[in-house]
């Protein structure tokens, strides 16, 4: 549908101008644009095997309990105060149609739901929905109930309904005020991300508090008193010529202001929409995160020029929205892997392109040999990770052959990942394999095989694959000219993610240049600055980070692509990837931009803009924080769990700057908050670093302990942070040895509230005092004592008696703690005597032993493996000290299960009937 606008321009005659009321509805969505997959992966669904879609028409049965299907709309770059939804419905049953507003970092209460006329005919249904100013994305479901009763939608339409001109501060061009933004109108890719660059001055203008400028298409040259001209229509008018197009590189741009007009080009991918961003820049509005916007009183930009060539074209976050806000590579640029059942960039999607359940019953011989010489096999229960036969040719032509396909359903993407399953050591060990060398050379020759296949039809789109898991660089095989490789600094041969440049690393550094030397012209980098099994761990790893990405941008990598680091989503409800992750994500582009930047300068930039009065504490924390990791050689990486970092004298100098930092900005709730949620990260590591179930909190240091943990808590519920990635029941149970409930979320359970009300009150009751007075002092029975696993236990023994199973620490249930109240400190030497035995396998358990904070006994477990006995460990005299004391015994045997390479999380299945020992009675002789 079309509407008309009749300007005036130079020319002397009236010129029609085209602006375009765009259905927000892809007609993709009601099609199968792919054949050999459902056209159902594009919707967010209930159930998926009841929702087909066929001629146009989405049909969703409501199985036993419902079904619903649902599209999120983003609303990145969006002005609408309303959307008008049209669509026809059919059913005979009960059905809605919901929706539901959602901001990343909070709660929003704009919701709203239609109940669907029951007629059992085609029916017209339209709605006009209120927009919500701050916003970020806007969902719309279909449920339809019953009992396998069916609701059929056609004919979708959400057309948005612009803000009306309220008079609002005008946008200057050089001193004049902007009356359009032009385009050239098109059907091709170029014009849809001319038209996106027009979206993103239009709606950042107006969210700075500029006016509405009106967006317009047109085929004809035309000068207006002042505008915007993009792409082609700015090479028409006048304001770019061939020669400043000439200057582009990949994922470039350039822009122009003079005589009150500016024009934007730009070069794939990306390129003009990443002009809008740096245009608007050049005014001084910018997106600090996800959702602040910087702006100045002013809206104007003066008489200048700039080029801006990224040192890297292709900066992608993986699987995390609204970054093409800070300037990371426009998401279109992707093909949709949504489309193939993956998330939209794909990296692991041949299992989509060639699915197993597909073709592993008529040919098996499509999927990798074992060294065993077993076919892939998808056994129940246990992680599936698909890989291929790469000689086999067969696989190759239906991977690209549905790479062509996929890609004609994308016309604006010019990229794509491809790559086999996750994990590592599964490659195909048949024959033919083999013969083809190492297993990076095997990919490297099966993904050229693949590109070359496909840039038959496609010559100028990319395909990238990685060098994972075996990140070697191939002897003989060269990536072909459109395929570029990852180069992943990960496990096994990047061992450390806190210190780039480390012994640890050097394998890695060696394998990357070797690739650089293989292929200047083809590397990319999949880039991992997260920690993927704890994300409330502080990580301090900016530095590495910023090192990798300043190198990867002065070799002028062709794409780097981060593996999911997360700002706060879901409402608030799930914490950003670690302590200054906000800073991270727009810092690292920025140098991803231009290596040359002064990247102290710019930390400070963003922190005065983030933390406003608290910036000078926060920097001074930030920078404790590094000189800690840098001065102790932290040596972690990205997926192994180690213990220590935050030191007991670290909390308590960093904490002591949090409280400044809180002081400064106790007045203002957005800066409050800012530094509330980076102090969750420190606490939550400190907590687990030093906590009472490792023993390592003395009674001297219980009250502090204490209102830290009720300042976690306080904190988490304050902000409705439910998501802590461990199971919340399980930490507070390893660390602070008290059992929560299954209330959901965990900070609305009873103990949570009383812990906030009084941490030390709380937490003093959760351990029991179970000493017996006894004449040679005292006796605590294994039912007295907390944590470990309980059991009525007959093992070597003729009678049942109650004991403690300690297994080893990964369980979960590898520590107890007894606590012992004494009238008054002991002076004198005393000993403790622990009845136990350990584990009938051949190699013995560990164990840990600590009193009050100090290690008594660390070493094999003192008991043989046939009898129950009791061993004795000397108590020095004043360690046993007047009020509570505990007693902290420990599992601290090693598993022997090697974790898979590659993958989060990707864990070995642990056998925790090695490595276990067991306790019953404890006595404290008094007078040994």
């Amino acid at each position: 549908m079309w509407k008309n606008l009749i300007l005036s321009v130079v020319l002397g005659f009236p010129l029609t101008f085209q602006a375009m009321e765009e259905n927000l509805a892809d007609p993709q969505w009601f099609t199968n644009p792919l054949s050999w997959c459902s056209g159902v992966n594009q919707w967010i669904t209930g159930t998926s095997k009841d929702i087909s879609i066929h001629n146009g028409i989405l049909r969703i049965l409501s199985g036993k309990n419902g079904n619903w299907a649902a599209q999120n709309l983003s609303l990145e770059f969006s002005v609408a105060t309303a959307f008008n939804i049209s669509f026809y419905c059919k059913t005979a049953t009960k059905a809605s149609f919901t929706w539901n507003f959602a901001h990343q970092e909070k709660r929003l209460s704009s919701s709203g739901a239609k109940q669907l006329p029951a007629t059992g005919d085609w029916q017209l249904v339209t709605y006009r929905i209120p927009a919500l100013a701050e916003a970020m994305s806007l969902r719309l479901s279909f449920q339809v109930y019953g009992n396998n009763a069916p609701l059929e939608i056609r004919d979708l339409k959400i057309i948005t309904v612009d803000p009306p001109d309220e008079g609002r501060n005008p946008f200057r061009i050089d001193g004049k005020t902007c009356e359009a933004i032009i385009y050239s109108r098109g059907a091709d890719a170029e014009a849809f991300y001319d038209r996106k660059c027009a979206r993103i001055l239009q709606a950042m203008i107006y969210q700075a508090h500029g006016n509405l400028i009106p967006i317009r298409a047109t085929s004809v040259p035309v000068k207006l008193n002042s505008a915007i001209y993009i792409g082609k229509s700015a090479e028409v008018n006048g304001l770019i010529t061939r020669s400043d197009i000439s200057k582009l590189n990949d994922g470039g741009c350039f822009f122009r202001v003079r005589n009150g007009n500016a024009g934007i080009v730009g070069k794939r991918p990306g390129g003009v929409p990443f002009g809008a961003l740096e245009f608007l820049r050049q005014c001084g509005i910018f997106y600090l995160t996800q959702s602040k916007l910087i702006y100045p009183d002013k809206l104007a930009i003066d008489s200048m020029e700039k080029l801006v060539n990224p040192a890297v074209a292709l900066r992608n976050n993986v699987e995390v929205p609204f970054m093409e806000r800070l300037g990371y590579t426009d998401m279109n640029e992707f093909a949709n892997g949504r489309k193939l059942g993956v998330y939209r960039e794909g990296v692991h999607s041949i299992p989509k392109l060639v699915p197993y359940d597909e073709f592993h019953g008529e040919h098996p011989e499509y999927f990798a040999l074992d060294k065993e010489g077993k076919r892939l096999l998808r056994l129940p229960g246990q992680r599936f990770d698909v890989h291929y036969c790469v000689s086999n040719e067969e696989v190759a032509r239906i991977a690209a052959a549905r790479l062509v396909e996929f890609f004609k359903s994308e016309p604006n993407a010019g990229v794509f990942c491809i790559y086999a399953g996750d994990g590592g050591g599964k490659e195909c060990c048949c024959p033919n394999c083999l013969k083809l060398g190492s297993p990076s050379t095997r990919n490297i020759l099966w993904m050229n095989a693949i590109s070359t296949l496909f840039s038959k039809e496609f010559p100028d789109k990319k395909l990238i694959t990685l060098a994972y898991a075996t990140t070697s660089p191939p002897a003989k095989a060269v990536p072909h000219h459109n395929l570029y490789v990852a180069y992943c600094p990960y496990d096994t041969s990047w061992l450390n993610h806190f210190i780039a440049h480390c012994k640890e690393n050097e394998a890695g550094w060696q394998e990357m240049k070797g690739w650089e030397t293989l292929a200047p012209e083809n590397m990319a980098a999949f880039s991992y600055p997260v920690f993927y099994r704890e994300r409330l761990n502080t990580w301090t790893v900016f530095p590495q980070n910023y090192e990798l990405c300043r190198y990867f941008a002065e070799k002028n990598y062709r794409a780097v692509m981060f593996c999911g680091y997360r700002a706060t989503y879901g409402a608030g409800g799930y914490p950003a990837s670690h302590s200054f992750a906000d800073m991270g994500i727009y810092l690292l582009n920025r140098v991803m931009i231009d290596p040359r930047i002064d990247i102290s300068r710019e930390i400070d930039v963003f922190m005065k803009l983030y933390y406003g009065p608290a910036a000078p504490q926060m920097r001074q924390y930030f920078n404790r924080m590094n000189q800690e990791a840098a001065y102790r050689k932290w040596d972690q990486n990205c997926e192994r769990i180690l213990r220590g970092f935050i030191t007991k004298e670290l909390a308590d100098q960093t904490l002591a700057i949090f409280s400044e930092a809180e002081k400064q900005v106790k007045g203002n709730p957005e800066y409050l908050e800012r530094v509330e949620r980076e102090k969750l990260y420190l606490l939550w590591q400190s907590l687990t670093d030093n906590c009472r179930g490792n023993g390592k909190i003395g009674p001297t240091e219980f009250s502090q302990y204490a209102e830290r943990i009720g300042e976690f808590c306080r904190v988490a519920a304050r902000y409705k942070i439910a998501y802590m990635q461990v199971n919340p029941r399980q930490w507070f149970w390893e660390t602070a040895v008290i059992k929560l409930g299954n209330t959901i979320p965990w900070f609305n359970d009873p103990l949570i509230h009383a812990i906030i009300q009084n941490p030390q009150k709380a937490l003093g009751e959760s351990i029991p005092n179970a000493q017996q007075k006894m004449a040679y002092g005292w006796l605590i029975q294994a039912q007295g004592a907390v944590g470990g696993e309980n059991a009525q236990s007959t093992w070597k023994r003729k009678k049942t008696k109650h004991v403690k199973i300690l297994r080893r620490p990964s369980s979960g249930l590898g520590q107890v703690q007894l606590s012992v109240r004494l009238a008054q400190a002991l002076t004198d030497k005393a000993i403790l005597a622990v009845e136990g035995i350990d584990n009938e396998k051949t190699d013995p358990a560990f164990m840990r032993l600590i009193i009050n904070g100090k290690t008594i006994h660390d070493g094999p477990v003192p008991w043989g493996k046939n009898v129950w006995t009791e061993e004795k460990f000397e108590i020095p005299p004043g360690l046993l000290v007047k009020g509570d004391n505990t007693i902290t015994i420990l599992n601290t045997t090693a598993d022997k299960e090697k974790d898979g390479v590659g993958g989060i999380n990707y864990q070995a299945k642990r056998n925790y009937y090695w490595g276990w020992f067991m306790i019953s009675d404890t006595k404290i002789y008094l007078h040994p």
